[in-house]
């Protein structure tokens, strides 16, 4: 037999309250019996049933288990592919730390909350590049996370449009129903029109999820060393949040628009999102399962505590 808990503090705090409290009975009775000179009988059947429900209830709590029980475990599992933006503009500050920093630390939330699905990281700026290829290792998809800045790609810009090569020619799509796509970008694009790119999201049935972030108030670029990134005329460069656009690339791929910005963050509505969509069957086993059977011995408890309560005997003879 096993048990779901061992006998501790709560436990010994019953048997303690019930031996304090029969020990004060049976003085009780003694002093009663001395005083009047009188014969007191019964009192075992009756300590002898309090004994036995008591018991009951204390080995109810302790959920007793036992029989052998076959239960089949089905595995599920869904692969989630993180695009993030790397161009310069994620490094604006209208959104603290910054915006990459921000989304990085969304993400990681944001993972952390999935189940045992398979995880891959892919960043883009000019070009698209894969940091992290589909794992089931959380801690190594973390590690990676971590690491992305935007000195990671060596050419910059902002090119959606180069994301088709690496997901679709790098990268074959297993299970489409299964399948979730997650692009975090600010929504500034330099390149081609990616919207055939977002088509294809759609006719190959993947989930399609664009987290954008920042804000729509324009914000200058930090640059390393100096004050603010300038364009070739010594203006200051700046970036603002293109929530129309992103929120049309959605909507071309058949899917949903969040976004992280200086009052809050879509993160946990997209987690409950992505919750509904369902895993592709990875296997099944059968393991040993032992059913709480605490049920029967609180049963006979009950009863014998009823009959304790119904039934009285004469204890005191004269």
């Amino acid at each position: 037999m096993n048990w779901l808990r061992h006998i501790g503090q709560l436990e010994y705090a019953f048997i303690g309250i019930f031996l304090l409290w029969y020990l004060v009975y049976a003085i009780k009775m003694y002093t009663l019996r001395r005083k009047l000179q009188i014969r007191i009988s019964r009192l075992s059947l009756k300590l002898l049933l309090r004994i036995t429900y008591f018991s009951l209830f204390i080995v109810a709590l302790l959920g007793p288990s036992f029989g052998d029980i076959k239960k089949e475990i089905k595995a599920f599992a869904r692969d989630i592919y993180f695009v993030v933006d790397l161009s310069y503009s994620m490094d604006a500050k209208d959104i603290a730390p910054s915006r990459l920093e921000r989304a990085k630390r969304e993400l990681h939330q944001l993972a952390s909350s999935l189940g045992s699905d398979r995880l891959g990281l892919l960043v883009y700026s000019n070009h698209c590049y894969w940091v992290c290829p589909p794992t089931y290792d959380k801690e190594a998809f973390f590690s990676y996370l971590q690491s992305i800045t935007t000195s990671t790609v060596s050419a910059h810009g902002s090119n959606l449009a180069s994301l088709e090569s690496c997901f679709f020619q790098d990268q074959s799509i297993p299970s489409p129903e299964s399948t979730i796509f997650i692009l975090v970008s600010d929504g500034e694009n330099h390149g081609k029109d990616p919207s055939p790119f977002f088509s294809k999201l759609a006719e190959h049935h993947i989930h399609t999820f664009i987290l954008g972030i920042g804000t729509e108030q324009e914000s200058r670029i930090p640059d390393a060393g100096k004050d603010f990134k300038k364009d070739s005329e010594g203006n200051p460069l700046v970036s603002s949040l293109n929530r129309t656009f992103l929120t049309d690339m959605a909507e071309l791929a058949g899917g949903r628009y969040f976004e992280i910005n200086a009052q809050g963050s879509d993160v946990k509505s997209l987690l409950h999102r992505i919750n509904k969509i369902e895993g592709q069957w990875q296997g099944s086993k059968k393991i040993d399962s032992i059913a709480n059977k605490y049920y029967y011995f609180l049963f006979v408890a009950i009863i014998l505590l009823i009959v304790d309560i119904l039934v009285t005997v004469n204890a005191v003879k004269f």
